[in-house]
């Protein structure tokens, strides 16, 4: 609760600074924080003992407490702020006021009593002198609507979840009005409850139906009335739940909203994802663990996920992921009664998964009951971690193909390159054989070279001798060859030489 995490907050915020409790703050301004549940800085700046500094310093740790109490369904208690107001008073009645002495030894009451608390931290009371003396002009008189929005304001922090019988209901116009009584005690309360709010709890209020109303008071301007304005209503007891789960199952599956062939395949590589629950929730944490490293782009919105109260949050959710390009809307909750699963068997909510554009994974823990909101979506499976099986199956498929694939290419390499190793062998054998057959014939060239060489007509023309030719080429081997006039080509040893037979 929120009064044990404020002290144990305090005590290890003294500890921290080494100095006492009551210098951080005093049980009465926590007790105070408790009673208001101040929303921002300027609702904390209205509690007694918490200044700037303080708010400087701790706001934000305070705040985050009181959001997270609020979140959980703790209510401001404004009954209790006239209970500390009241004990504050009748201390320091119970108190003498301390004398002060004055110039000259007289004495006077002091017109200040200050009020310790246990751990010696003083809040002051305004004794009638003091406020006489500090008394200031009346401000200008407030409008009545002014006043009344002031008022409304106020009663603001007396939200509550109140639990009755319902003696009268009345549908008019825009607003549904009714009373529940107390069954156990003489006491009525007057409520009403806009359509638009109404409509989204597919409840019927009738006489004699025991139901849980969230809201707050406030007085209606138009006629100055006092009653309980309701923003969610839902059955009382588990019977009455599970008599509206049946009755609305059986609507929902008599128009075809659960069947089968309505459900829609998940595309293959899904990468952008919606994602819709409570962001301080446990579940957000296995469900983002879990999921793959694949690249994906998860889109959270945060909403309340427990009781009925969350059905406003889940609606706008889904109004809001529509905008989104999605492939696939994911909404994640961890195990709970009927009860705390109220908002996934509502009407409304159940509608706007079955409807939503592309494919929904409803993963919500239950005791025995299967949520409605999982019949009509996709995908059911029962926990976080299971929807991220359903997230990372083609994922794991293509990396496994491709694991395969890898191990098959790197199979085929290592056995391309074993018969490379024994082609290069085969030819390096041939190489090496071609290569004594080459040695072998050069060696046989060359003694036909020399052979040759021996033989070559041209040597002997270095000895002298020379060839003669006719212009057809005919060698000359006789002076009958050559008939005077006849022109010839002498070949000698370094050249050609022509000349005419005269």
């Amino acid at each position: 609760m929120l009064r044990e995490e404020l002290h144990a907050w305090r005590g290890s915020i003294a500890d921290l600074k080494g100095v006492p409790r009551f210098h951080i703050f005093s049980n009465a301004t926590l007790d105070m924080i408790v009673a208001v549940m101040p929303r921002d800085a300027d609702e904390l700046r209205a509690v007694k003992g918490v200044g700037p500094a303080k708010i400087a310093e701790f706001g934000a740790d305070i705040l985050m407490m009181t959001s997270a109490a609020m979140a959980r369904g703790e209510t401001a208690d404004p009954e209790f702020l006239q209970v500390l107001a009241e004990e504050s008073l009748a201390r320091a009645a119970a108190k003498p006021a301390r004398v002060k002495k004055e110039k000259g030894g007289a004495s006077a009451l002091m017109p200040l009593v200050e009020d310790i608390d246990a751990e010696g931290n003083a809040s002051a009371i305004l004794s009638d002198a003091t406020l006489q003396e500090v008394a200031k002009p009346a401000p200008d008189a407030m409008t009545v609507d002014a006043y009344l929005t002031k008022v409304n304001k106020t009663l603001e922090v007396t939200k509550a979840r109140v639990q009755g019988e319902v003696v009268s209901v009345k549908e008019q116009g825009v607003a549904v009005y009714f009373a529940l009584k107390d069954p156990q005690a003489n006491a009525t309360l007057s409520a009403f409850m806009w359509q638009r709010d109404y409509v989204n709890y597919n409840i019927k209020m009738e006489a004699g139906t025991e139901v849980i109303i969230t809201g707050h008071s406030e007085i209606y301007k138009p006629s100055g009335r006092y009653a309980f304005r309701a923003h969610a209503v839902e059955y009382a007891g588990e019977g009455a739940l599970k008599k509206a789960y049946d009755e609305l199952q059986k609507k929902l599956a008599a128009e075809g909203l659960f069947a089968p062939e309505r459900k829609r395949e998940l595309k293959k590589y899904p990468r952008k994802i919606g994602l819709i629950t409570s962001k301080t929730g446990a579940v957000i944490h296995d469900f983002t663990n879990n999921l793959g490293a694949f690249g994906y782009q998860v889109h959270l919105v945060d909403s309340r996920v427990e009781g009925v109260a969350a059905v406003q949050d889940l609606l706008e959710a889904f109004e809001k992921m529509r905008t989104q390009d999605l492939d696939c809307l994911v909404i994640v909750r961890g195990g709970g009664s009927l009860e705390s699963l109220q908002a996934f068997n509502n009407e409304q909510v159940v509608r706007a998964i079955a409807q939503f554009p592309v494919p929904t994974i409803c993963a919500i823990g239950h005791d025995q009951d299967v949520p409605l909101a999982q019949y009509a979506s996709d995908y059911a499976p029962s926990t976080p971690t299971a929807a991220t099986v359903i997230l990372n199956a083609s994922w794991l498929e293509v990396t496994q193909l491709l694991a395969r694939h890898h191990e098959k290419i790197r199979y085929e390499l290592a056995r391309v390159r074993e018969e490379t190793s024994r082609i290069i062998e085969r030819f390096m054998a041939h190489a090496r054989t071609l290569g004594s057959h080459l040695r072998t014939q050069k060696d046989h060239l060359d003694r036909i070279g020399k052979t040759l060489d021996a033989h070559d007509p041209l040597r002997q023309l270095a000895r002298g001798y020379s060839i003669v030719r006719n212009q057809d080429g005919g060698i000359l081997r006789s002076v009958k060859d050559v008939p005077p006039g006849t022109q010839v080509d002498i070949r000698l040893a370094d050249g050609m030489v022509s000349a005419k037979i005269i």
